[in-house]
């Protein structure tokens, strides 16, 4: 009985590769044809303008992340921030304040880093007269 169980295992190996072999010479079915394009989605411009300034608030975020002369609080919040809300909602309120003060420059990186930091919660001290620019941070 032990004979015929290993012959039988034996004959199913061999047989396998052969099995698959002729797996192989199927003839294949036509590839499925590609889907329609779809139609190219437009944005308005009011979402580019926030696509673009999403990606100076990243890029302000992430080297202020990278700068050793920040705090480790700052950099916390920063990445809270960014971990609880998405970037589209951090630009649109960023937008917001734009828009409430014309005075603030748009496509300047510091105040744009300014505002979206002070949207995510961090605040900012007056300067104190004659004090270095850098200090108390």
């Amino acid at each position: 009985m032990r004979k015929i169980q290993l012959l039988a295992a034996a004959l199913a190996v061999a047989a396998a590769p052969a099995a698959f072999a002729a797996q192989g010479d199927a003839p294949k079915t036509a590839p499925a044809k590609p889907a329609a394009p779809k139609a190219a989605a437009t944005a308005s411009p009011e979402e580019i303008a926030n696509f673009k300034r999403g990606v100076l608030i990243l890029r302000t975020f992430n080297t202020v992340l990278q700068n050793k002369d920040v705090k480790q609080p700052v950099k916390a919040r920063l990445m809270a921030c960014l971990y609880e809300h998405n970037l589209k909602e951090i630009s649109t309120a960023t937008a917001r304040v734009f828009d409430q003060n014309p005075t603030l420059k748009k496509d300047d990186a510091s105040q744009v880093y300014k505002v979206a930091s002070q949207v995510c919660g961090i605040t900012y001290k007056p300067a104190a007269p004659g004090a270095k620019p850098g200090d108390g941070r």
